[in-house]
């Protein structure tokens, strides 16, 4: 289901989405990182959610490029860009992460939902240029 920011759009989905599985979840590491903080804010926090996320995107995934939004109504904590295929420079991959924090000191699941508090990663958009 996708929706608009204003919540007067609704779109259905028209192909049957199969539940993610599992096995392609990458647990993060949280040591040094206050979990109640989601945003680096301008003194840029290392302690953060978001500080943290992006440092995992960046070194672990090969991130280059990052749009990192704080506001409300965002379509995403932090979108990630990467040149994929470098040797033809014909990919590039877009991640949306939207990340969650705690009242909790440590990792788990929030006090009053079902989401665990850690960054949740949606689909990605893959962009190939043609031949």
């Amino acid at each position: 289901m996708i929706r608009a920011v204003d919540g007067n759009m609704h779109t259905e989905l028209r192909v049957a989405a199969s539940p993610f599985s599992r096995e392609r979840l990458t647990a993060l590491t949280w040591n040094g990182i206050d979990i109640r903080k989601e945003s680096p804010c301008e003194e840029r926090r290392r302690d953060s959610v978001q500080y943290r996320t992006i440092a995992y995107l960046k070194n672990d995934q090969g991130y280059e490029v990052f749009f990192d939004d704080d506001g409300s109504d965002e379509a995403a904590d932090v979108v990630g860009v990467r040149l994929d295929n470098l040797n033809a420079l014909r990919e590039i991959t877009v991640d949306l992460v939207q990340c969650s924090i705690t009242a909790r000191l440590e990792p788990g699941r929030a006090p009053s939902c079902t989401a665990p508090a850690t960054p949740r990663m949606y689909p990605s958009l893959t962009i190939r240029t043609l031949d």
